[in-house]
């Protein structure tokens, strides 16, 4: 989890609901500095749980587009910063994920 990036959004008043992370030791720190905040280890379950309206993805490059596309879905705003390393196979997910409305920069 992007523990800087979270503590960016927390200096900006946004109201963390849900913090996902499959590693409970990496996550402590931002675990603890947002004690109101759902812990999930799935990605999935917390889509489908809150009641969210954006999500900050900082997952490995790998998993982004699949968790972008999932959260877009589910009709969320979804953000995050992945290195170009095989943006063109990612982008291809995107252009066939059939989201609900059309993507916007």
């Amino acid at each position: 989890m992007g523990g800087s990036d979270i503590a960016t959004l927390s200096k900006l008043s946004t109201n963390i609901v849900a913090l996902c992370d499959v590693d409970d030791v990496r996550a402590a720190g931002t675990f603890q500095a947002h004690p109101q905040a759902k812990r999930y280890k799935d990605f999935h379950e917390m889509l489908d749980k809150e009641d969210i309206d954006a999500v900050l993805v900082d997952t490995p490059d790998h998993s982004h587009a699949r968790a972008s596309i999932e959260a877009m879905k589910a009709d969320m705003t979804a953000d995050g910063y992945a290195n170009l390393h095989g943006a063109f196979l990612r982008a291809e997910r995107f252009a066939y994920a059939d989201l609900p409305r059309p993507l916007q920069h």
